[in-house]
């Protein structure tokens, strides 16, 4: 609708991310004892989960339409009030300026037509506050709404990484003790690359940050100089003007 402002969208308030990566794990595992029975865990829980947020959402829909409807009036109202009312102050000062060039006639009527600001300011007011109002009326609809959503998303994404983390280990007794420690210490040395690399990159962003501040402080010191340099002159000047006074002074 081209509101301002952030839009709780109920129909788009699912967090399968967790759930995805744990069911791809089990369909590439799925000859393994054990976890086909997981999988059937995550469809299960999926069915409940989609249930759940549909139990949140749903009755709230149509309420959830009204109050952002009702926000995006009174912003349209607002905008509308102040335009016209940009539009009047203009022409208003306009006439002002040239008044005395206009038509009396155009001159008159603008003149009434200026008599509206005293209706379009309070207007504007008015509107800007119904704006404000209807907007935390809003938010504060919706904080608890969101917060159920955000509790459920979370427990069903927790569920998912257990499931996850059961596949992994019957993948890893699945394995022949050599290839499981292989696969372990390949999984470590991933992680330490991994930790590395993020090091490396909140260094690179540390060191980022300390030019730039070094870049500024170098900027703050030229410019401390140049004043300093400018007010060394002016001093020297006036002590130039001060002798040269003095000068003329003694050869009175």
């Amino acid at each position: 609708m081209g509101y301002i402002g952030a839009r709780y969208d109920l129909n788009k308030c699912y967090r399968f991310n967790e759930y995805n990566e744990a069911i791809a794990y089990a369909k590439k595992n799925m000859e393994i004892e054990g976890v086909r029975e997981q999988y059937q865990k995550l469809l299960a829980e999926k069915d409940n989960y989609v249930q759940d947020i549909k139990g949140i959402t749903e009755p709230e829909k149509e309420n959830e339409d009204k109050k952002y409807t009702d926000w995006g009036n009174w912003i349209r109202k607002k905008n509308l009030c102040v335009r016209i009312t940009i539009g009047f102050v203009i022409m208003t000062v306009i006439n002002m300026v040239l008044g005395g060039v206009l038509p009396f006639a155009l001159h008159t009527l603008i003149m009434k037509l200026s008599l509206f600001l005293f209706i379009l300011i309070p207007a504007s007011a008015v509107t800007k506050v119904g704006q404000i109002i209807s907007e935390r009326a809003y938010y504060k609809y919706m904080e608890p709404i969101g917060n159920r959503i955000r509790i459920r998303n979370n427990n069903f994404a927790e569920y998912a990484r257990a499931c996850n983390q059961t596949i992994d280990d019957l993948f890893l007794m699945s394995l022949e003790p050599a290839h499981r420690e292989m696969v372990m210490m390949r999984r470590e040395q991933a992680k330490q690359h991994e930790e590395m690399m993020r090091m490396e990159k909140e260094r690179l962003k540390l060191e980022k940050e300390r030019i730039r501040i070094e870049k500024e402080r170098q900027v703050d010191a030229r410019n401390a100089n140049e004043e300093a340099r400018r007010t060394r002159e002016a001093q020297e000047r006036l002590l130039r003007i001060e002798e040269d006074r003095e000068i003329r002074y003694k050869c009175r």
